[in-house]
């Protein structure tokens, strides 16, 4: 988890609205509490949280103890894909989750909030997703290329094909 380019956010405003964590666009997880608030920088404090505590319902994300729950605001996706390897079948996460791509995990093309174009995604866990980082995306782009899409137009999605199966990874624009 990269240690910079963090947010500076109005925790009072944050604990008004019940909010005790954040996790911004870029996967970076963040404490509104009364007690050293800010950026949570011990990746291994996280990686915690998120393996035993981190929990989704409906559209709302809660870090759950036996005693309270916590509401989680996310900005995007929880996760951000920030490695791939076996030329793009395993995919590892910013807190090392790692996961394979196959018939049935698929990247999906989603268009965020905070962007003009759509971006890919995949599911990691059921109701978690990740958004490919910009350097994994341009890679795997790169590698969808080596294959002749010649006749690719305005409109089109670029897919990347892996094992026999076409995953989509750029919608080309005009």
């Amino acid at each position: 988890m990269p240690l910079n380019n963090y947010k500076i956010y109005d925790n009072q405003d944050k604990l008004s609205k019940k909010i005790h964590f954040t996790i911004d666009v870029n996967g970076n997880w963040y404490f509104h509490g009364l007690q050293n608030p800010g950026a949570m920088k011990r990746e291994a404090l996280v990686k915690l949280f998120s393996d035993r505590a981190f929990h989704r319902v409906g559209d709302k994300y809660y870090l759950k103890s036996p005693f309270e729950s916590y509401e989680v605001e996310v900005e995007d996706v929880p996760y951000i894909i920030t490695q791939y390897t076996d030329n793009g079948l395993g995919l590892i996460t910013n807190l090392g989750e790692k996961i394979t791509l196959n018939e049935k995990r698929k990247i999906f093309l989603k268009k965020p909030s905070f962007s003009d174009i759509v971006l890919p995604y995949v599911e990691i866990k059921p109701g978690f997703s990740a958004r490919l980082s910009k350097a994994v995306r341009e890679d795997l782009i790169n590698l969808a290329l080596l294959s002749d899409y010649s006749d690719l137009k305005p409109g089109d999605i670029l897919y990347f094909q892996i094992n026999g199966v076409k995953h989509p990874l750029a919608k080309l624009e005009t």
